[in-house]
């Protein structure tokens, strides 16, 4: 073994961090990856101990007390240690620069540790003050200052000062939730002049907070920690004291804690013990979901390791590792984005001068050639306001995607500026530019889409590409361009002259709705999955069938017709729950209008009851809230109800035009003036949840449908000065939407995202606009929606039940401007995959299939040969389920006469999911077998009508008892009404029994079962597959249940039973594990 190196500075003059590892001579794979990584080897190198002044902060510190669960920080730079670890967890760990004046950093896993309750542990309280002062360069009184936060009461726990004000700190204290991208470069200059931050988050709790997010992309802390060394992962760390964590010298803390320590370790030819082996392939696992895609010093080369499998069983798991992140492809690997200006462009005339003046910062143009050093980041330009360099463009999400979304240029512009520049126009006739590399792997074309409103201009390697003046305030241009392998450096300079200024650069690839069809198909699957055998979808119950009815109107739009089985049961559940909220009725009234040809006298009624519910002000309001609460009226309401009085009117049912024209005016009235900055143009006019409120996205496009929908049904009911207020207040909102487009968060609101995402749609839709702050909203809302689905085809933006009908809402509109027209679906349809028959050629087969509606229908089935393909003899098609392969029937050539279809009309032979094939046979006796096809369960037509019979139970009410008394509080959810709610008996009892006593003896003639969890999500869950039930001791009935948990069990007394008591015992289940019901019904 040679010892371990680091990479020092190559010849061509850019930076490369020194990287410590461990090879072997006689790794040729490693070796070439060291080579890949650096341009030039430096002589050996080992990792520094951690500085004196660090260590100091131990002196005396036996324990650090633990708080809530801390997370993990992977360790990965040459300058980066672990100080205290929880099991092999790093739970403190602090990093630096190099020289006496380069910044600090300390983590902590656990954001309660900013607080001041941990410091009444005495040897928490002596570690943070030492440590504290090391972050200050040794002050031994340093000013604290907290962004997003109060730092007082911590600061004076430890004897310590504090400030509001930034320029006053020595240390910033910080967590995710106060540090914003936007401040992501004002904290990095306050790190570069030699200040030290306190870093502070619980990272597997952000990660369940911030769904779909990712700490490497995402996490402000992780970005601003990673060119130090440092970054939170997902693990989960473990005491190693009754009390919380044993401090110990930092070099006595296991090696392999450190990622670039492990990496080497396991690359090498030295054999590790499995527990040494088991902690490294841990910390590399953790720093594989912490680093950015493109980390260089480390990732890389993990990623190049793990491309080939030859290099062992360590490149296969992470392999494995690397494709379940879903990390981006490292041929093409975009930089992040760099702006300097803004600069005074001088006249910008559309025709002769779209960009403005030459500038003489075009003059790095120059260092920008093919492999070029590219421009000057750090060197200070003179611009409005001062002298600034080239500033990173810090965003919400990762910012080295290839298409980052829309960049607001008045924020990215202006953020730096000095305040009284701020505070002038300084945006009129100016020019910015943007900067970013991208690296090759290999030589290819790269395609560019640009969007902006202002003039632009795209240099690829020093050289202009294409430029745009904008038409109707925004230019676009497309380019494409052949690169070579290595380093290339992209510029644009886009300029200004009035209204909004953004633009948006995308590979430029033909927007394709294949992804978007597929995402459908799958958030489709997803809400027919979490179905409840009564037809509902859990919710907020409270208010009614509102959600059911919601998603219902989701699966219409997305093509589900009425004879489907999931359509079916949900239309029964609204027929048995009457709607008593504004909200429900009006989601019920929108499913209605989408699937009941016979509605129209349910949607007047519900007009009616609208109309009466409305308020003074002109919007709606709960009458009474689910809560029990009556809260004022809103705009949220008053949306539904403007949904639903155009679904209503489309099926031609008449509004009077006074509910529309009082609805403007409570509109209007949630009106709120945009208070972030100057602007050219149309003042932006954001909305409100209520009047007096502040604006958000999901309000602003609710307040923009419901003034578009009022005027196009008012027509001319309304007043020429009403029709001008109208248009005026949705220009206006629009500008709003200029500065606000984004995709990751509702504006001003830190929920309902993905109600603002199909606002936007509703918008874009009623408006016939492509474009909705500057930015191609379908596009770049579908191309945001399919890279946040989730595994299981859902979307969470922190409202998991309505989050994926409403991303399902907004995709379905690529049917009409992208997809063409589309024949009608036909759900009963299912087809095997192609399979190859003997001929020349390699034609196929593909068996279809018309799967039964209900358990009496009929099978359907034939196959599709291939044009020339050889005609089979005989076509046997076969069943196969739990109980084995069944031949269903024999069709030979004879009986097809010559159709080439082999069809088949059949009974099946049982009522549970099954799989079908088609065995093909052929004179030279051999024989083609298609893929299987999966048929699900058919069901009698009463069993996909559960909801009136659950709303008619005799039970409702009954005095409930269950085995053991910690069973009888739940015993009562097998009769509340609700299918999401189940009485399973507690572990121990060898026969479980539920019973319920009616105050007064009912006539009834049969009872049913409803499976505990009954929803095919919860297929897995245990189940009842034996019971017995007793009707007042006397009648007895042994019962077989299907484990099907769509599948009701029916017990039919012979004769009308006057029951006063109901018994159920639970005699055996599925796995011998606890199962019971969710509802038992007793019905007349």
């Amino acid at each position: 073994m040679i010892s371990p190196t680091a990479f020092g500075r190559p010849s061509t003059g850019r930076e490369v961090r020194p990287c410590a590892r461990t090879a072997s001579l006689g790794s040729l794979a490693l070796a070439l990856l060291l080579a890949a990584t650096a341009p030039s080897i430096a002589r050996a190198q080992t990792h520094p101990a951690p500085p004196p002044e660090l260590t100091k902060a131990l002196d005396g510190v036996s324990e650090l007390v633990a708080v809530g669960s801390p997370g993990g920080i992977t360790l990965f730079g040459p300058r980066a240690w672990a100080l205290v670890v929880g099991g092999e967890v790093p739970v403190v760990a602090a990093a630096a620069g190099e020289g006496k004046r380069s910044g600090r950093i300390l983590a902590f896993s656990q954001d309660g540790y900013l607080e001041p309750g941990p410091l009444a542990h005495s040897d928490t309280r002596r570690f943070l003050q030492g440590a504290l002062r090391w972050l200050a360069g040794g002050k031994r009184r340093p000013t604290l200052v907290r962004l997003g936060g109060r730092a007082k009461p911590f600061a004076e726990a430890l004897s310590m000062a504090s400030s509001e004000e930034i320029a006053e700190a020595d240390v910033l204290l910080l967590t995710s939730d106060g540090l914003k991208s936007e401040r992501l470069g004002e904290v990095r200059r306050f790190l570069a002049a030699g200040g030290g931050v306190l870093c502070a988050t619980t990272p597997w709790g952000w990660k369940q907070i911030h769904a779909g997010a990712t700490l490497a992309h995402d996490s402000t802390l992780n970005r601003l920690m990673a060119p130090f060394g440092l970054a939170f992962d997902g693990r989960l760390a473990s005491k190693t004291t009754p009390h919380g964590f044993a401090v110990v010298p930092p070099g006595e803390l296991e090696d392999l804690l450190h990622a670039d320590r492990a990496w080497a370790a396991l690359s090498g030819d030295a054999p590790l013990t499995p527990p040494r082996r088991s902690i490294a392939l841990d910390t590399l696992d953790a720093a594989a979901e912490a680093l950015d895609d493109f980390e260089p010093r480390l990732l890389l080369p993990m990623r190049r390791f793990a491309a080939d499998p030859s290099n062992g069983e360590v490149a296969q798991h992470l392999a494995r590792r690397f494709a379940a992140l879903h990390l981006a492809p490292i041929d093409v690997r975009f930089g992040n984005w760099w702006i300097a200006g803004p600069f005074p462009a001088g006249s910008i005339a559309p025709g002769e001068r779209p960009l403005g003046k030459p500038l003489p910062i075009e003059a790095e143009l120059e260092r920008c050639a093919a492999g070029g050093e590219g421009p000057r980041l750090r060197r200070e330009w003179k611009v409005r306001g001062g002298k600034l360099p080239w500033r990173r463009v810090e965003l919400a999400g990762w910012g080295r995607a290839p298409d980052v979304g829309s960049l607001d240029l008045f924020d990215l512009g202006g953020r730096d500026l000095p305040e009284k520049a701020r505070a002038k126009a300084w945006q009129r006739d100016a020019s910015l530019f943007l900067y970013r590399s991208v690296d090759l792997e290999e030589p290819r074309s790269l395609a560019f889409s640009l969007e902006a409103l202002g003039g632009v201009g795209l240099w690829i390697d020093g050289a202009l590409l294409a430029s745009s003046a904008p038409a109707d305030g925004a230019a676009e241009l497309d380019a494409e361009v052949r690169l070579g392998a290595g380093r290339h450096h992209i510029w644009l300079r886009t300029s200004h002259a009035e209204g909004p200024w953004r633009v948006r650069m995308s590979q430029g690839e033909t927007f394709s709705t294949a992804p978007v069809d597929a995402a459908i198909d799958a958030g489709v699957r997803h809400l027919l999955e979490r179905q409840y055998i009564d037809g509902s979808w859990a919710g907020d119950e409270g208010y009614g069938p509102g959600n059911t009815a919601m998603t219902l109107f989701a699966l219409a739009k997305c093509g589900l017709p009425a004879t489907h089985p999931a359509v079916v049961r949900a239309m029964a559940y609204l027929a048995a729950h009457r709607a008593e909220h504004v909200y429900s009725l009006s989601a019920k009234m929108l499913a209605l209008a989408e699937l009941d040809p016979d509605a129209r006298a349910f949607l007047g009624e519900g007009v009616k009851r609208l109309i009466s519910w409305q308020a003074s002000s002109g919007l709606w309001a709960y009458p009474v809230h689910p809560s029990g609460s009556h809260l004022p009226d809103d705009l949220s309401n008053a949306l539904f109800v403007a949904l639903a009085f155009d679904a209503a009117a489309e099926r031609g049912v008449e509004v009077p035009s006074e509910p529309w024209l009082d609805l403007v005016e409570g509109t209007l009235d949630c009106g709120e003036r945009n208070k972030s900055g100057p602007t050219s143009g149309l003042s932006p006019l954001g909305f409100a949840y209520r009047p007096h409120g502040t604006a958000t996205g999901s309000m602003t496009v609710a307040a923009l449908t419901c003034l578009v929908l009022a005027r196009t049904h008012l027509g001319d009911a309304l007043r020429s000065r009403n029709a001008k207020r109208i248009d005026r207040a949705v220009e206006r909102g629009l500008a709003w939407l200029d500065h606000h487009m984004d995709f990751s968060s509702n504006p001003q609101h830190n929920a309902w995202q993905y109600f603002w995402i199909y606002g936007i749609e509703r918008t874009g839709s009623l408006l016939e606009a492509r474009r909705l702050g500057g930015v191609d909203w379908y596009r770049t809302g579908a191309e945001y929606l399919v890279a946040h689905q989730k595994d299981d085809g859902g979307w969470s933006g922190g409202h998991p039940t309505v989050d994926t009908p409403l991303a399902l809402l907004f995709l379905k509109r690529a049917t009409a401007p992208t997809s063409g027209d589309r024949t009608p679906w036909d759900w009963r349809l299912v087809s095997s995959d192609p399979a190859e028959m003997p001929g020349e050629g390699a034609p196929t087969v593909i068996a279809h299939a018309r799967r039964p509606h209900t358990a009496s229908d009929p099978l359907e089935c034939w196959i599709e040969l291939d044009k020339g393909a050889p005609p089979p003899t005989r076509v046997v098609w076969e069943i196969s389920g739990p109980g084995g392969a069944t031949p269903l029937a024999e069709i030979d050539a004879a009986h097809d006469r010559g159709r080439g279809t082999f069809a088949l009309r059949a009974t099946l032979p049982t009522p549970e999911s099954i799989e079908l094939v088609a065995r093909l046979e052929f004179p030279s006796g051999e024989s083609v077998q298609t893929s299987p096809i999966s048929l699900p369960a058919r069901y009698r037509p009463e069993a996909l009508r559960i909801a009136p019979l659950v709303e008619a139970n005799l039970l409702r009410g009954a005095e409930t008892k269950a085995t053991s008394a910690s069973d009888r509080a739940a015993a009562e959810r097998a009769i509340d009404g609700s299918c999401t709610t189940n009485w399973i008996p507690g572990r121990g009892a060898r026969e479980a029994t539920w019973s319920a006593e009616l105050a007064k003896p009912a006539q009834a003639t049969r009872l049913i079962l409803l499976p505990s969890n009954p929803s095919p999500e919860h297929a897995g869950d245990p189940r009842v597959t034996r019971a017995r039930v007793t009707i007042d001791g006397e009648l007895t009935f042994e019962a077989e249940l299907s484990p099907d948990p769509m599948r009701p069990t029916t017990i039919e007394f012979d004769r009308e039973v006057r029951v006063h008591r109901v018994d159920v015992a639970v005699l055996a289940t599925t796995a011998d594990r606890a199962a019971g019901f969710s509802e038992v019904l007793l019905l007349p």
